[in-house]
């Protein structure tokens, strides 16, 4: 069994001068030595965890590791006062007012005809030779009946501005085939809010609509073909195309597109705008504009 060394301290007597003979203090270190390794021996702490005490065994002669007897645990205490509740924040301003649809200009109704004058009374004989009898007043002729007021017109009804115009940007994704890519679009005009622009692609509900190019130039490099397709993302088809690969040939900048398209759409479905893109060029549509008008 290890013994603890309190009482075989070694001396420093050969080990506090800078003169002291070595082999003297080799006696003194090599008890100082000796005690350390009790020490060592004494505690068995070699992977103590949380929470551990060190505990005498007699069986072996030293202290081990062992956990500590947990008691039982304390009532709950009582819960403390609520805390006062925070400052509410401020409300957020208002997001500013739409634009107000276009007034409708009524037609006024025409003005009713004025009814025929009724005939004039005949006129009374003058009487004969000395003064006779002054003869009988002629009857008052029958004033005409008034004509009957004209009917009036119908209020016109107010115009609804079905319409809106897109602004083509430069190009935007990766290469969709055939250098054709999605191009940016912003809005210009909706004047009956019925414009929604969700990732480069909009709705058109069913009906016959009106496609009108404002400003329809694109410009390139010699020999580049470019072309502007209205594509049907939820029919995955091309709806209309609006030039046929037009080649631009040298000295040419700027090529002018068919200005108008007619199409129709059998059920509500997205849209988006997409151009071709075969060279390097990034933004040979910028600035076009495209109106589209719901007819019915």
């Amino acid at each position: 069994m290890t013994t603890w060394p309190a009482g075989t301290k070694a001396s420093t007597d050969n080990l506090d001068q800078g003169s002291d003979s070595p082999r003297l203090a080799r006696a003194d270190l090599l008890l100082n030595v000796q005690n350390v390794n009790a020490i060592i021996d004494t505690f068995n702490i070699s992977a103590p965890t949380n929470n551990q005490i060190l505990k005498y065994s007699t069986a072996n002669g030293r202290f081990d590791l062992a956990t500590e007897a947990q008691g039982p645990t304390g009532a709950t205490g009582a819960t403390g006062p609520t805390g006062a509740t925070g400052v509410t924040g401020a409300t957020g301003a208002s997001g500013a007012t739409g634009l107000t649809g276009a007034t409708g200009a009524g037609t006024t109704g025409a003005t009713g005809l004025t009814g025929a004058t009724g005939p004039a009374g005949a006129t009374g004989a003058t009487g004969a030779g000395a003064t006779g009898a002054t003869g009988p007043t002629g009857a008052t002729g029958t004033t005409g009946a008034t004509g009957a007021t004209g009917a009036t017109g119908a209020t016109g009804a107010s115009a609804t501005l079905n319409e809106f115009i897109i602004q083509i940007g430069s190009r935007s994704g990766s290469d969709l085939g055939s250098s054709v890519y999605k191009v940016d679009i912003t809005e210009v005009f909706d004047g009956s809010n019925i414009l929604t622009i969700t990732d480069h692609s909009f709705s058109l509900s069913a009906g016959n609509y009106f496609l009108h190019f404002m400003d329809a130039l694109g410009s390139s490099d010699n020999g580049n073909n470019i072309q502007i397709i209205l594509r049907d993302e939820t029919n995955d088809a091309d709806k209309t195309t609006f030039n046929n690969l037009t080649t631009v040939v040298t000295g040419t900048r700027n090529v002018i597109f068919p200005r108008a398209q007619f199409i129709t759409v059998a059920s509500t479905a997205t849209f988006a705008i997409r151009g071709n893109f075969n060279q390097v060029a990034t933004s040979f549509y910028s600035g076009t504009r495209i109106r589209v008008q719901k007819l019915s």
